[in-house]
C-alpha cells in the first residue's frame, strides 16, 4: 500500500538549517565534535512525531516485525520468544505489555511510515545533498536499553518527549581502523529535554537512559561509503566471462599458477578502468529520495 505525502517546506528542517547552516555542520563533521542546541524544536506549531502517532501507525500495521527492535537492561529482547509478532505483523497488545515493564522500543523507517517525518527527512536531505533515515527510540523506564555503543553515521538526535540522560566516552573512534581502540573514561554527561536537538559525530561512544519516559528521533545522515561500491565491483568481476575460464589442477602447477596470475591481472584491469569518484556519485544519487517518493507500508 502506498500513501501520498504533501512534500513542501518543513519547519523542523528549516530550524536545523538555521542552527547548523553556513558551513557550521561541515565544521562539526570535520572536527568530529558534538554540539547541543537546547530548545531548537520548542514551540513548533506541530510536533514532528508523537508517541500517539507511532502507536496509531503500529495499530494500522504500517510497521512490520523486521523494523522493530526491543531492548531492556542493555540487552536485546528476542522478539520471537516474547511473541511480539504474528508473521510480519507486530502484536501491539504484547508490545504495550512490555512497555509497562520499562523496555526501549526502536522503530526503523519512520520517514517511510509517517508523513510528517517523511516530509522532514526529504527536506533535510535536499539541503544536505544526502540520504536521511529516521529511527524512533521510545523508552518507558529509567534503565538503559542499549549498552555503550557508537554510530557509524553522523546523527542528529531530536528529543521530542520526556528527557534522556546521555554519557559520552573519550574522543570519537578512528573508524578507519579495523578494530578501533575504545576509551573507557567518561568525558561528558548531559540531559536532553523535549525540544532539544544534538549533533552527534560518527564514532562517539555513548550510553543513554530515559528519565522516566522518553521519545527521541535518531536522524541518520547516510553518507555514501565504499562498501556497496565494493559489492558492485565484486559482482561485476564475478559476472565477467573471463573469470569463468576453467583452471584445471591436472594440467600441472606451472599452468595452474599461470592462469591464477592471469585472473589477478584481469581483475586489476577491470578495477583500474573504473572512475571511483563517478561510481560513488552514482551510489549517492541512488541513496537520495526518488522524485516520485511515496510513503509505503504493508498491505
Amino acid at each position: 500500500m502506498t500513501g501520498h505525502a504533501n512534500f513542501g517546506p518543513s519547519e523542523a528542517a528549516s530550524r536545523i538549517l538555521q542552527a547548523f547552516g553556513d558551513g557550521h555542520l561541515e565544521d562539526l563533521m570535520r572536527a568530529r565534535r558534538m554540539e547541543l542546541k537546547p530548545g531548537l524544536f520548542a514551540g513548533m506549531e506541530e510536533p514532528l512525531v508523537s508517541l500517539d502517532d507511532l502507536q496509531e501507525a503500529l495499530a494500522h500495521g504500517r510497521f512490520i516485525e523486521s523494523e522493530l527492535r526491543v531492548a531492556a537492561g542493555r540487552t536485546m529482547i528476542d522478539k520471537a520468544l516474547m511473541q511480539l509478532a504474528d508473521g510480519s505483523r507486530i502484536d501491539l497488545r504484547r508490545l504495550e505489555q512490555l512497555a509497562r515493564q520499562g523496555i526501549t522500543m526502536v522503530l526503523n523507517k519512520v520517514d517511510w511510515r509517517i508523513a510528517k517525518v517523511g516530509n522532514f527527512a526529504r527536506a533535510l536531505g535536499e539541503w544536505l545533498g544526502e540520504r536521511i533515515e529516521v529511527v524512533s527510540v521510545a523508552s518507558f523506564g529509567n534503565q538503559s536499553g542499549y549498552d555503550e555503543h557508537y554510530d557509524e553515521e553522523n546523527v542528529f538526535i531530536v528529543q521530542l518527549e520526556g528527557a534522556k540522560h546521555w554519557t559520552f566516552f573519550g574522543e570519537p573512534l578512528d573508524l578507519h581502523q579495523p578494530q578501533p581502540v575504545a576509551a573507557s573514561e567518561v568525558t561528558q554527561e548531559l540531559v536532553l529535554n523535549a525540544g532539544d536537538v544534538m549533533f552527534l559525530p560518527s564514532g562517539l561512544r555513548h550510553v543513554c537512559s530515559a528519565v522516566g519516559h522518553s521519545l527521541h528521533l535518531g536522524v541518520l545522515i547516510k553518507h555514501v561509503d565504499g562498501s556497496k561500491l565494493a559489492k558492485r565491483i565484486a559482482a561485476q568481476i564475478v559476472a565477467d566471462p573471463y573469470m569463468k575460464v576453467p583452471n584445471p589442477v591436472m594440467l600441472g602447477e606451472a599452468e595452474f599458477s599461470r592462469q591464477a596470475e592471469a585472473y589477478r591481472q584481469h581483475i586489476h584491469a577491470l578495477v583500474d578502468r573504473l572512475d571511483f569518484a563517478e561510481e560513488l556519485r552514482r551510489e549517492q544519487a541512488r541513496k537520495r529520495y526518488p522524485a516520485d517518493f511515496r510513503l509505503r507500508w504493508p498491505d
